[in-house]
């Protein structure tokens, strides 16, 4: 342990000391991290409530939005969503993170895991093993190509979120939208506005869209954690 924090304590990415994995045991080494961090970080457990965080793994949904147990302490689960078991990274990521980004005792939480794991088989020609489909399923592929996961999540977390909304017969335009930025406003940002006619797909025809309008708008004034209202062009021979 003494070598692991004088080796990384200067590092930009460490935020927190995590003594073990899963739960961990021990306890008797808590205290020691502070002898060589001069910051003197949090230590955690992962996967158990421990100090000042609760980092349950893979809490269920109805766990999730009856507290998750405890109320006194900072959630901040290691691990809340695993890419193997759960279809991808992207699949059911939006209803977690709604009931996680409006509690304020929620710090965030780590998908499991970065990218598809595999073994190069060299007896196989360099075709990738996976043990069928025991190897972790990650947001990117084995190469770090994107996926459909990467794309979810991306717009799930993405900084500049745009309300839900519906397309009636009448229109006006207007629609919310809200900065989770931490410290750039929305007017540093531009919004591109894309207006499509989706044709019925035909054999014949491969064209199955016709952009009818594109218009790049400036956002208005809105710190972080605010919401504004945006007028966006609406076009007029939308059907």
């Amino acid at each position: 342990m003494k070598e692991l924090v004088i080796r990384d304590v200067n590092h930009p990415s460490i935020l927190l000391w995590a003594n073990g994995n899963e739960g961990g045991f021990n306890t008797d080494l808590d205290d020691d991290y502070a002898i060589w961090d001069i910051q003197q970080r949090e230590v955690i457990h992962p996967w158990e409530a421990f100090g000042k965080t609760n980092t349950f793994h893979y809490i269920g949904f109805n766990m999730l939005t009856n507290d998750a147990n405890t109320r006194s302490k900072i959630f901040f689960p290691t691990e809340f969503l695993h890419g193997l078991y759960d279809g991808g990274h992207g699949a059911g990521l939006e209803d977690y993170w709604k009931y996680m980004w409006d509690d304020p005792l929620c710090a965030g939480g780590f998908l499991w895991v970065f990218a598809d794991e595999s073994v190069v088989r060299t007896d196989q020609g360099g075709a990738l093993d996976s043990d069928g489909d025991h190897a972790p399923d990650g947001i990117l592929g084995p190469y770090r190509e994107k996926e459909g996961s990467f794309y979810t999540i991306q717009h799930i977390w993405s900084p500049v979120q745009i309300q839900d909304f519906g397309i009636g017969e009448v229109f006006s335009g207007e629609i919310l939208i809200e900065n989770r930025y931490h410290f750039t406003n929305l007017s540093d940002c531009k919004l591109l506005v894309n207006w499509s006619s989706f044709i019925p797909f035909s054999y014949s025809d491969k064209k199955s869209e016709e952009l009818i309008l594109s218009e790049t708008i400036s956002l208005p004034e809105t710190s972080p954690g605010e919401k504004s209202k945006v007028q966006i062009p609406v076009p007029t021979n939308r059907q």
